[in-house]
């Protein structure tokens, strides 16, 4: 189980990471980028606007804003 303690708004989209380490979150907010293991927020830098759907693919951390726009981002630093 994941707590998202500090989250201020619905988690509306949650993704794991392939390895699991990882999990970001989004929904009426922007991305958040989450270690699991500890979990800790580790960025709410990514894109400043609602964040729709969230996936990890070949590497990357895909996410679609309420632009309907497709983000790729690097998990790593959530840019």
């Amino acid at each position: 189980m994941l707590l998202l303690t500090g989250a201020e708004r619905d988690v509306t989209a949650l993704a794991f990471g392939p390895d699991g380490t990882l999990a970001a979150a989004g929904g009426n907010r922007p991305l958040e980028l989450w270690d699991v293991a500890a979990q800790t927020l580790l960025s709410a830098d990514g894109p400043a606007t609602r964040t729709d759907a969230v996936a990890f693919a070949a590497g990357r951390l895909l996410a679609t804003d309420r632009h309907r726009r497709l983000l790729s981002l690097d998990p790593r630093t959530g840019h």
